[in-house]
């Protein structure tokens, strides 16, 4: 399987992607092209180079505000912006595959959240993961829990630059 992960477009099927998390299915297919057509995200999805409009999985990025002490970070102001990787999911029956789709998305939003606060600002990637599982699968990759919600988890903008130029290592 040969992947590329394109910016969301009319060409990409919505309508049959199912990845077992309702409220994501949900997202995808009634709000994902609605919210870009708006600015209010991006989405990026991940596709076969042999059937292009078929969509194996999906992130959307957004630029958010935290509070400063809900980052494990150092002491930052009141306000800070972040990145947020507001949705990531891999279709069902590719999740746990040698294809690892869930974690070449999960890179490629890391690439554009440093190409995004280099040109802009941002000192986190901002993630609120839906349970435990999905929790366990950001912190793999270096993700940090708040220290007020363990379901709202961060990576250092600076640990996401270390990931870029050592090409990602879980």
């Amino acid at each position: 399987m040969q992947v590329q992960i394109q910016l969301l477009t009319s060409a990409h099927d919505r309508t049959n992607f199912t990845c077992g998390e309702a409220e994501l299915e949900k997202w995808f297919k009634t709000q994902a092209s609605q919210q870009q057509g708006k600015n209010t995200s991006r989405t990026f999805v991940i596709v076969d180079e042999t059937a292009p409009a078929v969509v194996l999985g999906f992130y959307a990025l957004t630029v958010s505000e935290v509070d400063g002490s809900l980052l494990p970070l150092r002491k930052l102001p009141e306000k800070v912006p972040v990145i947020r990787l507001a949705r990531l999911a891999v279709r069902d029956d590719l999740q746990r595959t040698v294809h690892r789709l869930g974690e070449t998305l999960l890179l490629n939003a890391v690439e554009r959240a440093v190409e995004i606060s280099s040109s802009g600002a941002g000192v986190a990637i901002a993630v609120d993961a839906k349970h435990d599982k999905a929790a366990s699968f950001y912190m793999k990759y270096g993700f940090q829990r708040s220290p007020d919600n363990p379901l709202m988890l961060f990576l250092p903008m600076s640990a996401c630059r270390q990931h870029v130029m050592a090409g990602w290592q879980s």
